[in-house]
């Protein structure tokens, strides 16, 4: 049995990559739970929904073989990564910008090319940065961060809404909504200067004399097989995008939300500021749906 000194810590790169993940989240999740209820704002509905996510995912998975293959030829993993993480905190909070909800579909594809640049590259680079008997640890330790941001995501888009419609005295709920959206930068731009100025690469090779190739001989069996598994599970997963919306329906729909907030005095005088019923709810399902 090893004493406590033989355990080894986490490297510095994994734990500044940590903290990348978690303010790049915390940019996302500002605005993806509350997309669904943005395109609503603008007309459309589920089926334009699932066209936004659909381009997106397909863009960042296609993106994350190629940048995995490139990264290994040219073994600059941090320049990828920096490229991909400043593309998606610029282009993230244009959401805010747009007119009409197919603009999103557009905004929401170069969001995951950024995803797909970065994100082979950036396990590559916690990869090589570990040694191999803490490497369950150091990418345990990475996809937490990355949940802390997930989670304090919606509680910040919650926050900066109360401010919007408190402090500032916005009263249209899809203005707030955009302002919510473009004050997203801050944190992806947190993201980017800590890759900057804190994310060291230690692998210098360059990787010259190898051919980008790609081959599912080079995998063992069970690797193999594990993809068929990915592929089976991802053709029945959908987008939590469908269920934010559905669930923005069925509260629209049962008025239980807005019955609630009736009975508690402090939240019923802020919303009964927001013109007839109508708009009131819609302020009530706009604050409520990032907490789900």
């Amino acid at each position: 049995m090893s004493s406590p000194k033989n355990v080894q810590r986490i490297p510095r790169v994994v734990i500044v990559l940590g903290f990348v993940s978690l303010f790049t989240d915390v940019a996302t999740e500002m605005i993806y739970p509350l997309v669904p209820v943005f395109v609503a704002a603008l007309g459309s509905g589920a089926i334009l929904l699932g066209v936004i996510e659909g381009v997106a995912e397909t863009t960042a998975s296609m993106l994350n073989l190629v940048s995995g293959i490139v990264s290994d030829r040219i073994r600059k993993r941090k320049l990828l990564v920096l490229i991909g993480y400043s593309i998606s905190s610029v282009i993230r909070p244009l959401t805010g910008l747009v007119t009409a909800s197919w603009q999103i579909i557009i905004i929401r594809m170069l969001d995951r090319v950024g995803k797909g640049i970065r994100s082979s590259p950036r396990d590559a680079l916690i990869a090589s940065s570990v040694d191999q008997s803490i490497r369950g640890k150091s990418y345990g330790f990475h996809q937490a961060m990355d949940h802390v941001g997930a989670v304090l995501g919606p509680v910040l888009a919650i926050l900066t809404l109360l401010v919007l419609f408190l402090f500032f005295g916005i009263k249209d709920s899809t203005t707030a909504l955009r302002w919510t959206f473009i004050l997203a930068i801050i944190p992806g731009v947190l993201a980017v200067l800590t890759i900057m100025f804190f994310v060291k690469e230690s692998n210098t090779d360059n990787g010259s004399g190898k051919t980008i190739t790609f081959s599912l001989k080079s995998f063992d069996r069970n690797f193999r097989n594990y993809l068929l598994i990915m592929i089976l599970f991802t053709l029945g997963n959908s987008s939590d995008a469908f269920l934010l919306f559905r669930v923005q329906e069925a509260i629209h729909k049962s008025g239980a939300v807005v019955d609630i907030v009736s009975r508690i005095a402090p939240l019923h005088k802020m919303v009964s500021g927001f013109g007839d019923e109508a708009a009131q709810s819609g302020v009530i399902n706009i604050l409520f749906l990032p907490l789900v």
